[in-house]
C-alpha cells in the first residue's frame, strides 16, 4: 500500500487528498460577526504515538513471559556486562581529550570500535539475535547524511554499531549514567528540543560536520519523537539545510506478539519496556538502506530544503508502506502535558495533527498549551469531549450567549459536542481574524470607559453591564476574580492593584472565546476595528 498522496513531482509537499474539506452534513448557518470559519480537515483515522502491545495480553503472552524469566535474567547479566565494557571503552576514548567538539585524530576514532562491538552485545541480550539488512550503504563521501524513521530506543543502538555515525540527541541524554559517557564519546549533536537557539545552532552543527568527511557520516531521526510505526511523523527540517546529499533507511519491527515501539505519551519506562523485549524468544528488525537522494537543482536555487526533506520523508514512508501523516512532537508534548495534568482520560484525545494548524495558522505549541489547559478546565477532563453545557458552564455569560458562541465558531458540525481539534481550529480562526487585535482594543476601551488607571469590581461590573446586562453578581465575580487571576508583568501588577486595561487586554488575547463573546453582542465594535 502507497503512502495516501500524491508524490510531489518538484519537490514540493502536496496537500492529502483526504483533508480538503470537512464533508460536515449538518453544517450551522454561520451567523457570528467575525465570519465563516473554515471546514477544518477529516480527522486522521491514524494513531501513530499509540504502542499496541506495551503489556502481555492473553494466556500465551503471559505464560510466556513466565517461562522466559530465567532467561530474562541472564540476558540481563549479559546486557549489563556489555553496558559496562562500553562504557569503558567510552572512558578510554574520553582519556585526554579536552574537547569532544574536535574530531578525533584516527588511532583515537578506532577505539571507539570496541564499544561498537559492546552496541551489538546489547541487541543481541533485548532479543534482536538476528538483523537483516538490505540494500547498499552509500560511501560517506557520497551521502554524508543517514536519515531513518523512529520507533524505539534501539535503531541508534543498531546504527552506532553500524555505522558509527553523530547523531543528533536530546541534551537530556548525556546526563544518564554509563550511557551518557558513551554518547559524549560519540562526540554527538545535542539538542534541547524546547530552545529554537538550541535547536538553530544543533542545524548548523549538522551542516558542518557533513561538509567535512573528517568526520563520520551524521545520523538523523528527523521525526523528532518516536511513533509506533503506522504512520511517519512530518520531518523537522532543520537537518536538510546543508541540502546534502541523503541516504534514507527505513527501519521495520515486523510481529505478531510484541511490536517493540515506545511510542506513547504514556508509554511505559525504558526498563519495562526492555523488558518485555527481552520476554520474547526472538524480536524481528529489518533494515533497508533507500537509494540516495540529491537535492535538486531547483531546491538548491530557492534554498528549499523543506521540499527535500519532503522527497526524503515520502521515499521511506513508500518502503515502510506506511502512510504520511501531519502529527508532529508537539502532538507527543501536548499528550505529556494532558497525561501530567490530568487533563483527558483519554490522551490520543488531544492529538490534533499539529503540522496541519501550523502550516495554517502558525500555530506554536506554547500557545496550544494554554489551549489544552482552558479545554481541559471546560471540558473537566472527561472523554477529552466540550458539551454545550459544559462550555455555557465554563463562559460563565449566560446560557444563550455560551450556546451562540458555541454552535457558530465552534460547533459546526451540530453535534453537541467538540474535541480539543474543533476547540483549537475556532480559537486559531479567532486569534488569526484580521481585526483580532483592533477588536482587543475596542472591547478594552468599550469596558474600561477609555480610562487608564485600574478598575474597581464595582466599575467593572458597572462596564461589563453594559454589554452583558442579564449576569448576575456571582456571574461578574467569577469574571473579576479570572481577571485578577491573569498573568502580567510584575511592574504592571505592582504598579496598580485591580484589573487595569493591560490585564484585559492580556486577558481577552489570551481566551478568544471570550473575546468573541464581546463581539457576538455588540458588532458594532467589529465595525470599529
Amino acid at each position: 500500500m502507497a503512502p495516501s498522496k500524491v508524490a510531489p513531482s518538484n519537490g514540493a509537499p502536496d496537500v492529502d487528498e483526504d483533508t480538503t474539506a470537512a464533508q460536515a452534513p449538518h453544517r450551522r448557518p454561520p451567523v457570528s460577526p467575525l465570519g465563516t470559519p473554515p471546514d477544518i480537515p477529516i480527522e486522521s483515522t491514524i494513531d501513530p504515538f499509540t504502542a499496541q502491545t506495551v503489556h502481555p495480553e492473553g494466556l500465551y503472552e503471559i505464560l510466556k513471559t513466565i517461562v522466559m524469566l530465567p532467561i530474562v535474567l541472564i540476558r540481563v547479566v549479559f546486557i549489563l556486562l556489555s553496558l559496562l565494557l562500553g562504557y569503558s571503552w567510552a572512558l578510554l576514548v574520553l582519556t585526554g581529550v579536552k574537547d569532544t567538539k574536535q574530531p578525533y585524530p584516527k588511532w583515537r576514532g578506532k577505539l571507539l570500535y570496541g564499544t561498537r562491538l559492546c552496541a551489538r552485545g546489547v541487541l543481541f541480550g533485548l532479543g534482536y539475535h538476528w538483523i537483516p539488512t538490505k540494500g547498499e550503504l552509500a560511501p560517506r563521501e557520497v551521502a554524508p547524511i543517514v536519515v531513518g524513521n523512529h520507533m524505539s530506543f534501539t535503531e541508534p543502538v543498531f546504527f552506532f554499531f553500524r555505522l558509527l555515525p553523530a547523531i543528533v540527541s536530546a541534551k537530556q541524554h548525556e546526563s544518564m549514567p554509563i550511557i551518557g559517557t558513551i554518547i559524549k564519546a560519540m562526540q554527538t549533536i545535542s539538542v534541547d528540543r524546547s530552545s529554537s537557539e538550541s535547536r538553530y545552532a544543533a542545524a548548523g552543527a549538522v551542516k558542518r560536520k557533513a561538509m567535512d568527511n573528517i568526520w563520520p557520516r551524521v545520523l538523523l531521526f528527523p521525526e523528532g519523537c518516536t511513533t509506533n510505526g503506522k504512520g511517519l511523523a512530518t520531518f523537522k527540517a532543520g537537518g536538510f539545510r546543508p541540502l546534502l546529499p541523503v541516504q534514507p533507511v527505513a527501519i521495520k519491527y515486523p510481529y505478531v506478539h510484541y511490536d517493540g515501539s515506545w511510542a506513547d505519551p504514556v508509554a511505559p519506562s525504558i526498563f519495562y519496556l526492555a523488558f518485555r523485549m527481552m520476554s520474547q524468544f526472538h524480536n524481528f528488525m529489518s533494515v533497508e538502506y533507500l537509494p540516495v537522494i540529491y537535492p535538486t537543482s531547483r531546491e538548491k536555487r530557492e534554498n528549499d530544503y523543506m521540499a527535500f526533506a519532503e522527497r526524503v520523508r515520502w521515499e521511506i514512508a513508500k518502503a515502510c508502506n506506511v502512510p504520511l501523516t501531519e502529527f508532529t512532537y508537539a502532538d507527543c508534548q501536548l499528550g505529556m502535558r494532558a497525561k501530567n495534568k490530568h487533563l483527558a482520560r483519554r490522551v490520543p484525545s488531544v492529538f490534533i495533527e499539529f503540522g496541519k494548524f501550523e502550516k495554517l495558522y502558525d500555530l506554536n505549541v506554547r500557545i496550544a498549551y494554554g489551549w489544552l489547559d482552558k479545554f481541559g478546565e471546560a471540558s473537566r477532563g472527561k472523554n477529552g469531549v466540550i458539551t454545550k453545557e459544559d462550555f455555557q458552564e465554563y463562559l460563565g455569560l449566560g446560557r444563550r450567549l455560551g450556546a451562540e458562541v458555541f454552535n457558530t465558531l465552534f460547533d459546526l458540525n451540530g453535534t453537541e459536542g467538540i474535541n480539543f481539534r474543533e476547540y483549537v481550529a475556532g480559537l486559531c480562526f479567532i486569534t488569526r481574524h484580521p481585526a483580532f487585535e483592533a477588536c482587543v482594543d475596542q472591547v478594552v476601551q468599550h469596558i474600561s470607559g477609555g480610562g487608564v488607571g485600574s478598575l474597581s469590581e464595582e466599575t467593572l461590573a458597572a462596564g461589563l453591564k453594559k454589554s452583558f446586562a442579564d449576569l448576575d453578581d456571582t456571574q461578574l465575580s467569577r469574571l473579576h476574580k479570572r481577571l485578577l487571576a491573569v498573568e502580567v508583568s510584575k511592574e504592571e501588577r505592582a504598579s496598580k492593584e485591580g484589573v487595569t486595561a493591560e490585564i484585559m487586554k492580556t486577558f481577552l488575547q489570551k481566551n478568544p472565546d471570550f473575546l468573541a463573546a464581546f463581539v457576538h453582542l455588540k458588532p458594532e465594535l467589529l465595525s470599529k476595528a
